[in-house]
This record gives C-alpha cells, structure tokens and sequence, in this order.
C-alpha cells in the first residue's frame, strides 16, 4: 500500500461514528426500535401514574376504615356496658330483697323468677360454701348442686363481681354471672348472681347492626369468645388468637392487621371495657379494605387513554416514514414483475432497505432454484431409500409389541398356574405348622413358606409385567404420595445413598393406583441406588408435561398431558446395548442372586396399563433418569373415608360352599375352612354351585374361583347376586383379566396364593359388608 493510500484509509477510520452511537442509530432507523421505543415510554409513565393513584387510594381508604371500625368497636363496649350496669342494678336490687334476709327462700325464688323473665338469664342463690340452694334455671325443690367459685374470687373485696366465660353446672354450656355479696338470717352471707347465657350479649351485638360481612366478638379477661355475631356456636369457648391478646395486653384500645379465628385476613380495632374487664373485638375482611378502590381505578383508567391517545398520534407520525418506504418497495416489486431488475433502494429504514436487498438479488437466485430442482431430482432415490428404512424399523417394532403381548399372555398363564400351586402348598403349611409340636420340624415348615411367599411374589411381579393384575386407578396427588414414601426411602435405600426430592409447588393429580404407584417410585429408587457402587444422590422430581410426539417409542407416552415422575441416579449409566434390553424379564445386569430381571419390566406393565409411559435418558457415566408419564386427573373432591373397623366374626359352624375347579386348591382350602370352624360344602365348578344353590343349599357365603371352564366366578358371582341378593359372594384368583373382571364385578377379592389369616380377615370383612343391609 501507498502512503497516500494509507493516508486516505486513516481519514477514513476517523469518521466513522463510535460503535454505540452507530448501535443507537441503527435502533431508531427501524421499525421495530421506534415502535419498541414508543411502547416503553406509554407504559412506563402509565404504570407509574398507575402506582401512584392506588397508593394513594388504599391509604386514605384504609385510613377511613380504620377509623370507622374504632369508633363502632367503642360503641358496642358502651353498649355492652349499659347492658352490665342494668343487670348490676337488678342485682343490687335482689340483694335488698327482705325475702332473702328472712330466710324465705321459696318467696325469694318466686320474687327472682318474676324480676328476671328472660329464657337467658337467671338468678342463683348460693351459701358462702358454694351450695345452690336457689336457682330460677331449674325447677322448684329440684335438687341443685354446688358450684365452685374461681380460685382468685375474693367477693368480700368487691361489690360486683364480673365472671369469665365459665361452664355451666344446672346450665350444661357456657354461661357468664354477675355476682355480689347479700345477707341472709342472722347476718349469713349469701352469694347471689345473675347468670347468662351467651346468647345475651350476642342480642346485643345483634341490635348494633354491623354492616354485612363486618364481625363482632367480645372476649373476656383471659381471652376467651363469649359472643359473635358470625358463626357464635362454632365459637364460643375459642381462645382469640396470639396477636390479639397481646395487643389487648399492651393497650386498652388500637386498631391493626390480624387473622380471624376463621382464618380470614382482617383489619381489627379493639375497645377495653373499664366496667367488665371484657374486650370488644371489630373486625373487617382485608378484601374489602384493599378493593373499594374505584375512585382510582377510573382515574388511572382515565389516563391511560389519555397516553394511548397520545401514542395513537405518535404512532401516526412515525408511520409516514414507513408508509413512504413501502411505496418504494412496491414500485421495486412492480419493475421485477416486468423482468427488470429491482434497483437498490435507500428508504431511511433497515428493515424496508433488507427488503429492496432481497428484491434486487431475487432474480439472480431463481436460477440457482433451477439448479437446486435438478439436484433435487437427483436425490429423490436416496430419499425413497430413506422412507423404505424407516418402513422397516416401524414394522419391527410392530413385531415386537406382538412378541411382548404374546410373552405376557404366556407370562400370566404361567403365574395362574404356579399360584394355584402355591396356595395349595401355603394352605397345607399352615395346617401342618399347626398340628406339630416338633421344633426341627417347625423349622423346616417356616423355611418352606417362607420359600412360597418368594413365589408368590414372583408371580406378582410376572403378572406386573403380563399386565394382568387387577389396579384400583383414583385420582391421587403425585408430590402427596412421594412425601409419604420418604421414611421408607430411608430404610430401603441405606445410609450410603441420599434422597433429593424436587416437588412441583403445585399440586399434581394423576389417574393412578397408590400401591401399584408406590411400588414404581420404589423400584425405581431402589434401581437407581443399585446403579451407584460407592453410594450418592437419588433425585427425584414431579412436572406436568405435554407430550406431542406422533409415533413415539412403544415404552414411550402417546400424545397428551400427563404427571411426570422422574428418578435420577449419579450411577455409571447405561450403554446402548443394556438400554435396548432393559424392558426384557429376566434381563439383568446384576450379579447372580442380586436381582430377578422383573423390576423394570413390572414397572413398565403397571405403567402401561394405567394408560401412561416412560422414557429413559442415559449415556455411560452420566447415569440415568427414568421418566415416568401417568395420565392427569382431575383433582378428587374429598378424601376417602376410613373403612369402620370390622366386628369379631365367629366361624363356628359358618356354612360355606366352596367353589373351585382345581381339586388340590379346593381340598386345601376346605381344611383351612374346617380348622377355622367352618362347615365347607365343595362344588368342582360354576354350574355345580348354581345348581347346589338351585337345589335348596342355604350357605352363609360363597367363596368362588374366578379362572374356570365354562361361566368364570365373576359371572358366576352376578348371577347369585341376582337370585340371592343378601348372599356374599367372595372371589379368588391367581389370574385376572382385570378389564374383563371390572366389567362384571365390584366386590371383594382375594389373591391367589394366602394362607390362613388372609382368609380369615377377607371372609370377615365380605360378611360384615352385607351387615347392614340385613
């Protein structure tokens, strides 16, 4: 380069405008910038004046309230205490009564009851013991009984004594009294009262009228509600609440912030009373303080269609500039229309200067289109190709999902079997580890039950996975059933692991069943502990989430909403190769012993058929996250209530027709029958019970296989409903298509296999449910 060309690049540099100067430029020179510009000066200065006006407005609205509630707390004291001093009088009026200083007690009773009419109020005559000896609530000669002064009530020091709220004795509720010294014969101290229900004070708060949705509540020296004009049986008795007592301690009067005992936000005032001692209480809901702001409302609504006016004329200004760059533009467009090129503009607006860009360059780019035609053309074969592999990987995935149907029709098959094998193996133990007194043997009996229940649950989890067990779906609060498992997570999970639980702070319903559900965040938690050697942090978190995805994996969610649950491990994660098999049975990575292969796929069958999914996300050493989909549910309107404990049900001599078409399960459950008292009568199959029952048998209760040739227990079990109405109807089954079950029948269940505590408590609690009904 020159020097002179050097010079010119040098004086050049130096009058280019600074990068931010250049930045605002750019900013305002398009539309965008001047329209964002405009907007945020209009909301800015409407919000503030906004804030403002209301501000202003809820300080001198609360300001008046708070005064008004001063003043009508003030006057229902007064008026409290013009009600005192007037029963005060009668009092003192009783007390000079010569009826009283005779002796003449039965006189006396006659004067009171006449002097003091009110269904409210009565009068009380008692010795300096306590003993009533008159008492206008009760009948005359009606035996009375003593009553018992507070311990801190000294009568001789004052003339009038003001009680609390106290329980009543003859009065079986909560009463308040006035009480004073009068003399008797001789001199004798008598105690006499006025005593009143709350109901008295409570007409008085009634004749002040307060305005709706306003409160009154008198409370006595210890904080007790004696009266209150809303909800005062629900009331009465409750101690006011901490804030309130300790402001009445420290002042006879105020006003300020508090929570109603019905737990409403409220602005209260409070008025001592000099007379009782007792406390008047005015409070008012804070909604109404904070939302009789109409005067500011309108003036803000006022002035914020004064700045859009505004904005509407600055709009109007800064659109004619845009207006002229459209012009531009359109004559631009027009020339290409006539084939000619588009000449480069310079309209004054970045946006609209783009835009003439575009056009200019457009007709040199629709040869490159061409050319692109052609190419595309050419690649039409990859992509046929493309399609055709994909064909293929759908087709065996369809494949696959026939296998995995064909495998569970196959698995529950199998668990049906083996748990009638079971329940006759378990039934037979029960009845041998009763009937020997050898302790070896004992042993031996106890390790081969203990062998059984293994079995039966792995048939559980076979049936988990065939998805043939019977689920109970509810709408049930994902983050409830979570925080219910943590003191579990504890003892299953060990020291070595920690639990991190990050819950939606919104309540999240799912369609699930809470045992199935549990199981599933529990095997999985326990899978994640497993995939971490040396320990560290399970995470476990709840989301709502919509999935979209058209054709999604066959473990995987179809379209919808849905709860998700995820479990998240530290652990080594999974390679390709043991994720593609992970949903297999009996596929495991764990040593021979540690695990039977059926957690996931059990996880993965009650999750499908409660209509959800699940994905995984893992790589080798970034562990894994298992995302579980259940489908959203409404929320449920009340919780369900606790079943009633079930009455003592004597076996003896219980008639019992036993129904089964396997001849060891029937055998050993008839003897489990006999050895609880029970008198069984055995039918091999549906027909043989209806005709038994046809016949004339008159049994307590049925107990009937649901798996049998011919009708199955379940239809079975309608029909006797039918023609037996008040006959219980108990199934039991170690298979279940629980759609087909569920479309037929409601009642009780019992799951193959059980022993004989099991039996028992099911057999108890289907006779105690048609109890009532007879």
């Amino acid at each position: 380069m020159t020097a002179t060309g050097a010079t010119q690049a040098t004086e050049t540099s130096s009058e280019r405008p600074p990068v931010r100067v250049s930045r605002l430029r750019g900013l305002l020179g398009s539309v965008r910038g001047r329209l964002t510009l405009l907007t945020v000066a209009l909301v800015m200065t409407a919000a503030l004046a906004a804030t403002l006006l209301i501000v202003d407005a809820y300080r001198s609205h609360r300001a008046s309230t708070e005064r008004q509630i001063s003043e009508t707390a003030g006057a229902m004291s007064l008026a409290i205490d013009g009600k005192a001093r007037e029963v005060t009088g009668v009092l003192q009026v009783l007390a000079l009564s010569p009826h009283l200083r005779e002796g003449d007690l039965a006189a006396f009773d006659r004067q009171a009851r006449e002097a003091v009419p009110h269904e409210d109020k009565w009068v009380v005559v008692a010795d300096i013991d306590g003993q009533q000896l008159v008492n206008t609530l009760a009948e005359p000669g009606q035996a009375l009984p003593r009553m018992r002064l507070p311990p801190d009530v000294d009568l001789r020091e004052r003339e009038t004594y003001v009680s609390d709220l106290l329980q009543g004795i003859v009065e079986k509720g909560h009463v308040i009294a006035f009480a004073t010294l009068a003399k008797g014969p001789g001199e004798r101290p008598y105690i006499l009262a006025i005593a009143m229900r709350p109901s008295a004070p409570n007409a008085v708060i009634a004749e002040q009228r307060l305005p709706e949705g306003w409160y009154g509540t008198l409370i006595d020296r210890r904080g007790r509600v004696i009266a209150r004009n809303v909800e005062p049986e629900r009331f009465v008795g409750a101690l006011a609440s901490p804030d309130i007592l300790a402001r009445i301690r420290n002042s006879p009067e105020g006003v300020g912030d508090s929570v109603s005992l019905d737990g409403r936000e409220t602005l209260v005032a409070h008025r001592r009373s000099p007379v009782t001692g007792w406390t008047f209480l005015v409070g008012v809901p804070r909604a109404e303080v904070s939302g009789s702001l109409s005067r500011s409302l309108m003036m803000t609504f006022v002035l914020c269609l004064a700045l859009l006016a505004l904005g509407a004329l600055l709009t109007v200004w800064f659109a004619r500039g845009v207006t002229r760059a459209v012009e531009s533009l359109e004559g631009a467009a027009e020339a290409m229309g006539r084939g000619a090129a588009a000449p480069a503009l310079a309209t004054g607006l970045r946006e609209t200067d783009a835009v003439a860009e575009a056009l200019h360059g457009a007709s040199l780019k629709l040869k490159a289109r061409e050319d692109e035609l052609r190419q595309l053309n050419d690649t039409l074969e990859a992509r046929v190709v493309e399609r055709s592999r994909e064909l293929e990987e759908t087709t065996e995935r369809l494949v696959q999902a026939r296998k995995v149907e064909a495998l569970g029709r196959l698995t529950g098959g199998v668990a049906h079997d083996f748990n009638n094998l079971l329940t006759a193996v378990i039934g037979n133990l029960d009845l041998l580890g009763k009937r020997i007194k050898d302790e070896a043997l004992e042993k031996y009996v106890a390790n081969a039950r203990q062998a059984a229940q293994r079995g039966a649950k792995l048939t559980a989890q076979l049936l988990a996975f065939a998805r043939r067990q019977r689920l109970e779906p509810e709408p049930l609060d994902v983050n409830a059933v979570i925080e219910g498992l943590r003191v579990l997570f504890d003892s299953a999970l060990g020291g070595a692991t920690r639990v991190r639980a990050e819950l939606s702070p919104d309540p999240l319903w799912a369609m699930a069943d809470r045992t199935q559900l549990e199981l599933v965040v529990l095997n999985l938690a326990i899978n994640a502990r497993d995939a971490m050697a040396e320990g560290g942090e399970v995470l476990i978190e709840t989301a709502r989430e919509r999935v979209s995805e058209p054709d999604p994996p066959l473990e995987a969610p179809g379209p919808g909403d849905y709860v998700r649950i995820t479990v998240a491990d530290t652990g080594s994660g999974m390679t390709p190769e043991v994720l593609a098999r992970i949903w297999e049975p009996f596929f495991t990575t764990k040593p021979v012993g540690a695990g039977s292969g059926l957690g996931l796929p059990q996880v993965l069958g009650v999750v499908k058929q409660l209509g959800g999914g699940i994905r995984v996300d893992t790589a080798p050493g970034c562990g894994a996250r298992f995302h579980v989909y259940l489908p959203v549910a409404a929320p449920a309107e009340k919780a369900h209530p606790q079943p009633a404990e079930a009455a003592p049900v004597d076996f003896a001599g219980l008639k019992v027709l036993l129904v089964d078409d396997d001849r060891d399960v029937r055998s050993a459950t008839a003897e489990l029958l006999r050895d609880l008292g029970s008198e069984p009568e055995e039918a091999v199959d549906a027909a043989d019970a209806l005709a038994r029952l046809d016949a004339g048998a008159v049994p307590k209760l049925v107990i009937m296989d649901h798996a049998m040739p011919g009708l199955t227990g379940a239809e079975a079990a309608q029909r006797i409903r039918v023609s037996h109405p008040a006959l219980p109807v108990l199934l039991i089954s170690g298979y279940m298509d629980a759609e087909a079950v569920t479309r037929t029948w409601a009642g009780p269940v019992l799951a193959k296999p059980f022993d004989k505590q099991q039996l028992a408590a099911r057999i108890a609690a289907a006779l105690q449910a048609v109890r009532p009904a007879e």
